[in-house]
């Protein structure tokens, strides 16, 4: 009996060390960026693009009474500042018997981040220390540090990132939106 409950402590301890690697399973988290290159003070969208395998799911910011919604802790460069995620709309998924809002689809989640009026460096990299819980049958939390390193644009347009721009401006296109239809007043 007790070999049993040290086996299963090894396990969990075991998947554990798999999360805090990166090695989560379920889904695939990278950084990416609508510029190919940035411009000192001209404001720009970096996403977290998160692939899901087949059968999982991730969460959005407000996932419901199950789940833990994706998050990114910023590390930049001295003058740079992120704004919040933008989420796009999710959808309804199931963990067991409970709904929550999330995504099954790949996804990108979108941050503004704004450059100093002045960089002396020719490239700059970007910092984020990643945590999201990916679940299918069963829920892995994974942790993990991304990085994106992007050129300094010495001219006065920054340039569109052939790969990502046009999927990141279809994102956009999802983030929920106000209809100014409705009011609340409260008194």
């Amino acid at each position: 009996q007790m070999g049993k409950l040290t086996l299963a402590l090894l396990i969990v301890i075991g998947s554990g060390s798999l999360a805090v690697a990166g090695k989560t399973p379920g889904a695939q988290l990278t950084l990416v960026s609508e510029v190919a290159a940035i411009q000192p003070g001209v404001p720009f969208t970096v996403a977290l693009h998160i692939r899901h395998q087949p059968g999982f799911h991730t969460y959005w910011k407000n996932p419901g009474i199950v789940g833990v919604p994706t998050s990114i802790d910023w590390k930049l460069p001295e003058g740079f500042e992120a704004g919040p995620i933008r989420w796009p709309a999710p959808r309804i998924v199931d963990m067991a018997t409970h709904p929550a809002h999330g995504y099954h689809r790949d996804v990108l989640l979108l941050t503004e981040i704004t450059p100093p009026g002045r960089i002396a460096a020719s490239s700059i990299t970007l910092e984020g220390r990643l945590t999201w819980m990916a679940c299918s049958k069963t829920c892995h939390p994974g942790f993990a540090t991304r990085r994106l390193t992007l050129p300094v644009g010495r001219d006065d347009k920054a340039k569109p990132d052939p790969r990502w721009a046009e999927a990141i401006a279809n994102e956009r296109r999802n983030l929920p939106t106000s209809s100014g239809l409705w009011t609340v007043t409260i008194e």
